[in-house]
């Protein structure tokens, strides 16, 4: 079955049994805006230029997210970073990734569970339907980090998007094979032939979940600092 990228990214992301993510919602929310950029790229409508993203075509997706970011970048009067995209996007994650989520659907993959808080709010859950679509990818995705099996650009993108995203733990657990699959995912990104604009991706993800990571953890210690000085 033919996958995306934002596709391949969501079903490793996912608790393979729960209902839920199993990647922190920073890393989940650009990673999601990544693999759309990606998947824009392999469908040739955008490329990067000076850092900056340039659209290529206009013309309307399958995906709904992807016509959606597509008009916008239309609508814009100028090529913009990367970084720009990644920011003025993430406010937009969550539709985006139910998007996806409901192509997942379409395939079989996922189910969505219609839910309500406390009789009143809904909500929505979803569950993977089987675990042996993802069981392969993983499989696959370890495969070509560690024994270099698979053509150069097969899967660059969620093999940047893994290294981005922290998210080795999810294709390993042993601690050796961690560290070796760090090393590779590196030089594998850096050596693509589509490296251009999915090292620009991946490094512009890296840095704003650094940067929101940051942002979060001084805002904890703020918190508690002002706690401490109310209790004296």
């Amino acid at each position: 079955m033919d996958l995306t990228i934002s596709e391949e990214f969501l079903l490793l992301a996912h608790h393979p049994e729960k209902g839920r993510f199993i990647v922190p919602d920073t890393q989940l929310t650009y990673g999601i805006i990544g693999a759309l950029l990606l998947d824009m790229s392999s469908e040739n409508r955008i490329a990067v230029e000076k850092g900056k993203l340039i659209l290529k075509s206009t013309e309307r997706s399958n995906n709904q997210a992807i016509s959606e970011i597509t008009k916008l970048m239309s609508e814009t009067a100028k090529p913009l970073k990367v970084r720009h995209w990644l920011s003025r996007l993430e406010r937009k994650s969550y539709r985006y990734k139910w998007i996806i989520i409901e192509g997942l659907e379409s395939k079989r993959l996922m189910r969505i569970e219609g839910r309500k808080f406390l009789g009143i709010i809904p909500y929505r859950k979803c569950f993977l339907t089987e675990n042996m679509t993802r069981d392969k990818l993983i499989v696959h995705i370890k495969n070509r980090i560690l024994f270099q099996n698979g053509s150069g650009g097969e899967s660059v993108g969620i093999l940047g998007l893994i290294e981005a995203c922290e998210m080795e733990r999810l294709i390993t657990t042993d601690r050796e094979e961690i560290k070796a699959v760090r090393k590779a995912l590196k030089k594998i990104v850096k050596d693509s032939p589509i490296a251009d604009i999915t090292n620009n991706v991946i490094r512009e993800i890296e840095f704003e979940i650094f940067a929101a990571m940051a942002a979060s953890a001084a805002a904890t210690d703020a918190a508690a600092a002002a706690a401490a000085a109310s209790n004296q």
